[in-house]
């Protein structure tokens, strides 16, 4: 009994510990406000989000966070049309409010920011996975410390010249190097695959990132991938008068130097 009563003290004593660490000098309200502008700062950036993401951002070590700010009017809950039936799928995704949005200028919210609010029934839902997945490996490397900041690609409004492959997420490193995330759940071949080795390689030659970071859940999209870019040469399309896509003579040279830059990393459960 004694013991029992000795451990429950113990985690009590912990829990304080850690909650006053958490405050960090901050009063209760300041700290919450202050967690409450992460989380609501995220979605603004990204535009959608899911609550068990938010609920991480928020740094909380239990589950509901997101909830609450909901039932504050500062985030929007929506089911998806999948309701998660689907694996990988979410079941609700989160959006800012007009309240949310207030809440954020209030509290000195970068005037650069583009605050333009999503509307729910407007979002896509066949690239909705798509999307959640580069968020949620971006949020990963940015609690790890692997990245500093980074761009979602909506915000990415750096002029690109055609043919030029716009990452899906832009990773800014502390050195000031620039990693481009991309995404790829479904595989491509022929004329597809063959435009995507090239536009990347424009990318990389034009300096707009530095490397590429290719997050797939199929060992073949690798292999595929990777197998195209050392190549040697990539076939260049074009359209023709009649509109139609059409080989050009001359294939694109590969330059040596690009071949390790295109990086791919197969998860098989995303």
């Amino acid at each position: 009994m004694v013991d029992r009563a000795k451990a429950i003290s113990e985690n009590q004593m912990a829990l304080l510990a850690s909650r006053t660490k958490a405050l960090n000098g901050l009063t209760t309200l300041e700290y919450s406000r202050k967690r409450a502008f992460a989380m609501c700062y995220w979605v603004l950036r990204w535009g959608v989000s899911t609550p068990s993401l938010i609920d991480k951002v928020s740094g909380a070590t239990r589950l509901g966070v997101c909830q609450k700010l909901v039932e504050k009017g500062l985030l929007k809950k929506t089911k998806t049309a999948s309701g998660g039936y689907v694996r990988g799928t979410a079941r609700f995704i989160t959006t800012l409010t007009k309240l949310g949005l207030d809440f954020l200028q209030q509290g000195g919210l970068d005037e650069s920011i583009i605050s333009k609010l999503v509307d729910p029934a407007k979002i896509r839902q066949d690239k909705l996975r798509h999307d959640l997945i580069a968020q949620d490996f971006t949020f990963e490397n940015l609690r790890d410390g692997n990245i500093s900041d980074y761009i979602p690609e909506h915000l990415n409004t750096v002029p690109h010249k055609e043919n030029t492959k716009i990452a899906d997420c832009i990773w800014i490193h502390a050195d000031g190097t620039r990693t481009g995330l991309e995404v790829e759940l479904t595989p491509k071949f022929g004329r597809s695959l063959d435009q995507f080795i090239y536009n990347v390689c424009v990318a990389l030659i034009d300096k707009k990132v530095d490397r590429f970071l290719l997050l797939t859940d199929r060992q073949s999209i690798c292999d595929r991938y990777t197998a195209a870019m050392n190549s040697g040469s990539v076939p260049l399309w074009f359209k023709n008068q009649q509109g139609r896509w059409t080989l050009k003579a001359q294939s694109f040279s590969i330059p040596k130097h690009l071949l390790e830059k295109l990086i791919c990393v197969y998860k098989s459960k995303l």
